[in-house]
């Protein structure tokens, strides 16, 4: 009995440690498969928050599709991520004008009106978006007037936030959209992480609770 009761003993004493182990062992998605580190990896700006980023840019009819999967995870997103989404122009210059309408959304307190405007208006109703005239057609539906676009478009602020936003994709080494940094450190898509976006996004997820207890020392 005396026996059988310090086995018992030293088996509850290493089964968190066999627990673990397996965890970490047995981890859906792998670093270098289906996620890989960003080419410069960024300092987070506050300790106790996970930085998630999603790049896109307007003109990608996928992104337009990953929107909708990135509303419905916002929905279930730990309080310990900070969201956010960073446009990239893709090295075009019609994407800068759409990056700028970003930037300008955000500036006139309007972004959560024009961002499903946006998408739409490019890939449901076909419009090109392809002149400042043509992005401010979007702003005067949520109550923005075209002198008040211009100046906020055309505006220093704008022009800096775009310029910082290309700077840190490419620090990142993101070259295809949509795609997720975690962290500042990790990035992921539809395509390396299983081919959908479900999986991208139980890629953030897993990559998120790894960071998670990396921060706490577990």
């Amino acid at each position: 009995m005396r026996f059988a009761a310090k086995l018992a003993t030293l088996l509850l004493a290493v089964m968190p440690l066999a627990c673990t182990a397996a965890d970490n062992s047995t981890a859906k998605y792998k670093l270098g498969e289906h996620y890989f580190p960003v080419r410069n990896a960024q300092k987070a700006n506050d300790d106790q928050q996970i930085q998630v980023t999603e790049v896109f840019w307007y003109g990608c009819p996928h992104c337009y599709k990953f929107d909708a999967y990135i509303d419905r995870w916002l929905v279930r997103k730990p309080a310990d991520v900070n969201f956010k989404r960073l446009p990239t122009s893709l090295g075009r210059p019609v994407g800068l004008m759409h990056s700028k309408a970003f930037f300008a959304a955000q500036d006139l307190g309007v972004f959560k009106e024009f961002h499903p405007l946006f998408f739409q208006a490019m890939h449901d109703q076909r419009l090109p978006m392809d002149s400042p005239a043509a992005i401010a057609s979007i702003f005067e539906r949520v109550g923005i007037a075209t002198p008040e676009f211009d100046n906020s478009f055309n505006g220093f602020a704008v022009d800096s936030q775009v310029r910082k936003a290309e700077s840190l994709i490419r620090d990142f080494g993101i070259t295809s959209v949509p795609s997720v940094v975690i962290g500042g450190r990790y990035w992921t898509n539809a395509t390396v992480s299983g081919g959908s976006y479900d999986k991208m996004l139980e890629v953030v997820d897993q990559v998120v609770a790894e960071l998670r207890r990396e921060r706490s020392g577990k």
